[in-house]
This record gives C-alpha cells, structure tokens and sequence, in this order.
C-alpha cells in the first residue's frame, strides 16, 4: 500500500531494507510536529480560518489515499503531521489496507476508539473508504472546539455518546438488538448544533460539513473528493 499512495498529502515512502533480520522503513521527513500538537497549543479550538485551512488540506489528503484505492483505518491528530507551510501529511499507514479487497480477511479492530466509525464499533467487517470520513469529523470537531466529540473508555460507551449526539444507530448496524434510541432532550443537549454554538456565526456552515462526514449510515457519507467542495472548508 505504501508504494501505491503517491500524493503530496501523504508522506512519501524513501526507502525499504532489512537490518538484522528485520524490514526497515525509511520515510520522507516532516517537520513541522503534528496536529495533536496544534491542538495542545490552542485547548479550546484553533480560529475557524486556520480550521477551515487544516480540514481542506486533512480532506485532500484523504481523496488522494483513496484515490489511490487505499484506506488509513488509523486518521487521528497523531497521525497528522505539518509540514513547514502548515499543510498536512498523513503518516503512519500501518493499519492501511485496499479499498477493494472486501470484508474477507479484514478485522474490525483498527482505528483509534475516539475516531472509529460506528461500523468499526459493532465490530463488522463490511467497512470502506467512509471510515475515514468519519474519523475526517472527529478530527474536524476536535480542531474546531478544542475537545474530542466522541472521547469516551470503552466501545460500548463510545456507541452510547454517538448515538447521544447523532441519534439511533439504524437497524444495519446492529439489526436491532440492544438498540435503544436515545431520549429526545439527551439528543438535544449533545447535538452538534449545541456543541457548537460559541463558534456563533460560523456554525451553521460547520455542522453541515461535519453531519454529511458523520452520517450514521456508511453508504451516505460522502466521498472525500465531494467533501473537498463542501463551503465550510473552500
């Protein structure tokens, strides 16, 4: 996978060699730390201008990768790195896998629980490029507001807060059992509208951008390339 992504987004394989008996992977140097770290300087969220700029250049990446036909199953702030014109690259591609090679084989458990999409979640295989959408929005919200959206301990609390915020899973997911929707002012108090309120003016336009990468359903999220054009981030 780390041959075929070529993309300015993404960090670019330099080199393979083996050392001892072990494989060896030499990749392009960025300098400008990461994004967890721009979220550690700025703890209640980065200026909506600079937040556009890093959630364009986070979606771009992300087409490229698919683009390619890869998935990176693990987009968090970590994985985000800067470089030195304050764009993004992508790293650490060790969870990456194809985008068609179907759920034979694949595991569920990949992904950061804070940034896993619900599918990953109740543990199906049958996931694909909309993972990453996903987590695009976690990430997105984090960078806007300074806090994680979904920031909970364990997969089972993680699926509670989704649906808190969002709304029941629908019956693909989890066919029904066990499913409880949650109560309509619980849903109100965590909506995304509600969380992002301070942001006054500019809200409207985010919670458009962050409900199409958040939609419950894998199949209706967008592809990164038709987020690429969403006005929030242009």
């Amino acid at each position: 996978a780390l041959r075929r992504v070529r993309h300015p987004g993404v960090c670019a394989l330099v080199a393979t060699y083996s050392e001892r008996g072990k494989l060896r992977i030499a990749m392009e140097y960025v300098g400008g730390g990461t994004l967890l770290d721009v979220l550690e300087a700025h703890p209640r969220g980065v200026p909506a201008p600079r937040a556009a700029s890093l959630a364009r250049s986070l979606v771009d990446a992300v087409a490229g990768m698919h683009g390619c036909g890869v998935l990176h199953r693990d987009l968090k702030p970590e994985n985000v790195l800067l470089a030195t014109d304050c764009t993004i690259k992508l790293c650490d591609l060790g969870d990456a896998t194809w985008i068609d090679n179907g759920a034979a084989g694949r595991t569920s458990y990949v992904a950061t629980r804070w940034y896993r999409a619900p599918e990953l979640l109740v543990r199906s295989k049958a996931y694909g490029a909309a993972i990453d959408i996903w987590a695009v929005g976690c990430i997105a919200f984090e960078v806007l507001t300074g806090e994680p959206l979904f920031g909970e301990k364990t997969d089972a609390s993680q699926l509670g807060a989704i649906q808190r915020c969002l709304g029941p899973l629908p019956d693909n997911l989890l066919g029904g059992a066990g499913r409880r929707a949650a109560p309509a002012d619980a849903v109100e108090k965590a909506s995304l509208r509600a969380r992002l309120t301070r942001l006054g003016g500019e809200a409207s336009g985010w919670e458009s951008f962050l409900s199409a990468a958040l939609r419950l359903k894998p199949n209706t999220r967008p592809k990164a390339r038709q987020l690429l054009t969403h006005a929030a981030i242009r």
